[in-house]
């Protein structure tokens, strides 16, 4: 895929072209895991949610990869409100998001800016790819795992990234003990879990 950097703001262009040149900051392992579930042979409409997509590193490398066959792509982040920061940084980090997004926004890609929980207590779809990368305690993955899985449509995928023992403990709590997969997924040092939704578990 070609990305217009004309398109980016001056500002931002040579760290978008620093970011582009990056590729593969995920390893092979985690996109043929991602395309095994985005099926629009068998779904009407793929959906691919991101929670914590931060600067949008995973979900660009998605988009690159799978648009044509992703019906729609939402990213969750509170873009604000980040502790110990400063409003600048925060700034910057949406403004990121935003130009590496310019090919795909709106048009099958929606921000969806605020809290998590909130977000799935009101998301209409079911899920076939959830990607959760966001909060890093484990009372986050306790509040967010189960009901983000929910949402999973039955045969669709969970993966939650940065594997460690608090998001090891969250998932005991919601599918039981070492009912899901372990795996390296990128970058290096990055293990992540992951959980296919038995099509039987309506």
């Amino acid at each position: 895929m070609t990305v217009e950097l004309s398109r980016v703001p001056g500002n931002w262009m040579e760290k978008f072209k620093n970011f582009v040149e990056v590729e593969p900051y995920y390893n092979d392992r985690m996109w043929e895991l991602v395309g095994e579930h985005i099926k629009p042979d068998q779904v009407e409409i793929p959906v691919v949610v991101e929670c914590g997509s931060f600067r949008g590193r995973w979900s660009f490398w998605c988009l690159s990869k799978y648009a044509e066959l992703i019906g729609q792509h939402f990213c969750i982040d509170l873009w604000d409100n980040y502790k110990g920061v400063t409003p600048q940084f925060q700034d910057e980090v949406y403004r990121t998001w935003f130009n590496r997004m310019q090919p795909w926004l709106w048009d099958k890609l929606h921000p969806l800016r605020g809290d998590s929980a909130f977000w799935h207590s009101i998301f209409p779809y079911q899920i076939d790819v959830m990607y959760l990368d966001a909060g890093h305690s484990y009372q986050f993955y306790a509040d967010n795992l189960k009901p983000w899985w929910d949402k999973v449509r039955p045969g669709g995928l969970m993966i939650i990234h940065d594997l460690d023992e608090k998001v090891r403990k969250a998932a005991m709590k919601a599918w039981g003990k070492g009912n899901w997969v372990e795996e390296h997924l990128g970058p290096p040092r990055h293990d992540a879990l992951w959980k296919v939704k038995p099509v039987s578990e309506e």
